[in-house]
């Protein structure tokens, strides 16, 4: 059982070493939502996982914002060498914050659950999380709205854990002078398409400048790149495809689709090529989806049906001088986002597709 995933509210919380001594012990609280089940099947274990849709709503959040809060304070209570970060309350408020939600004359209030009233609840125990709020580093802790960590969050977290008597205000300061971001840099004149997760984790991460873009490196819908005539400079164009299997006439639908959009790209004069991300993770993500390559459901075949629809010059799969990029590693996939790549899996793909990084500091 991932008790990772667990809800303050399961029992191994309130009868582990640290609640019951003085053992030193950072404690990283959930999202308050998550075993709401538990509210209604107490003894189901699986209840204490996860968040059920139909129990959120103002009773059932404030039941658990109760019974939650009451185990943490009886943990404290036990031992005075705890201390609780309210890491997910941080990144919703956080992005509540951002977009104006629950937001009056100026004034944030969540009608259940505030960050500030339930650091004061805890005291000194707290880690406060209230200076991401402000620090120009608080957008880029987080990869997605449920508060998972990025590469920076990490390192917070990593600090914290190390150094809780430090604040978050300091460790912020120290990982903004400390860290750099890489700067991806396609082949001169390429740009990139398509329709995978990949290119979306790119998109997001150099909006939350967790990553930047070269000058001339650009992301570009196929589209536009098709309606429009050619532009000096671009001759090249990466598809990076997030096609997952070559098996059922949908699967070959969506082949023949795409291998339609490069042709017509190498049509109006550039050189176009396709490569294949999601099915390269999915046996990270599923032992079970690894095949041999001579199965119908693996990579190879997949890359194969490309080669078929589209040519074989415009698949970049395996082969002599291919690097060995083209197989994605557990650290390049971020498992809680499923498909999509982490910064080393952006980084690694543009060094496949012929370009290279540089760093820069946040």
């Amino acid at each position: 059982m991932d008790l990772a995933r667990a809800s303050m509210l399961h029992p191994y919380f309130l009868t582990a070493d640290f609640a019951r001594s003085t053992t030193e012990a950072v404690c990283f609280v959930p999202d308050f939502r998550i075993g709401n089940r538990s509210l209604v099947d107490p003894d189901d274990e699986e209840s204490y996982f996860g968040v059920s849709k139909d129990l959120i709503g103002p009773e059932h959040d404030a039941e658990m914002y109760r019974r939650i809060l009451d185990a943490i304070l009886r943990i404290r209570d036990e031992n005075p060498a705890c201390r609780f970060v309210f890491w997910s309350l941080g990144g919703s408020e956080l992005r509540n914050r951002t977009r104006g939600h629950y937001t009056e004359a100026g004034r944030y209030r969540h009608p259940v659950w505030n960050l500030g009233e339930v650091e004061n609840a805890v005291g000194d125990q707290a880690i406060s999380m209230l200076p991401i709020l402000d620090h120009e580093l608080g957008s880029m802790l987080h990869i997605d709205t449920s508060s998972h960590p990025s590469y920076i969050g990490l390192e917070l977290f990593r600090r914290m854990t190390d150094r809780p008597d430090v604040s978050v205000q300091d460790h912020l300061d120290g990982i903004r002078e400390f860290m750099w971001r890489p700067v991806l840099m396609l082949p001169r004149g390429f740009v990139l398409t398509g329709d995978s997760f990949w290119l979306k984790a790119l998109r997001e991460y150099v909006t939350k400048g967790l990553v930047a873009l070269a000058p001339g490196t650009e992301i570009r819908s196929a589209r536009d790149l098709l309606d429009n005539s050619r532009e000096p400079g671009v001759n090249g164009v990466f598809f990076i495809s997030g096609q997952q299997s070559a098996v059922g006439p949908k699967a070959e639908g969506l082949i023949a689709h795409t291998a339609d959009i490069v042709t017509r790209l190498a049509q109006k004069g550039y050189n176009s090529r396709i490569f294949v991300w999601e099915s390269r993770v999915a046996p990270i993500l599923n032992p079970a989806r690894r095949h041999p390559p001579a199965h119908p459901r693996s990579h190879r075949a997949l890359d194969r049906a490309f080669q078929s629809a589209a040519g074989v010059g415009r698949v970049i799969t395996e082969g002599p001088g291919v690097p060995n990029f083209v197989r994605p590693s557990d650290v390049e996939v971020s498992h809680p986002k499923g498909m999509m790549p982490t910064v080393h899996g952006l980084m690694n793909v543009v060094k496949l597709l012929g370009g290279n990084n540089r760093w820069e500091p946040l």
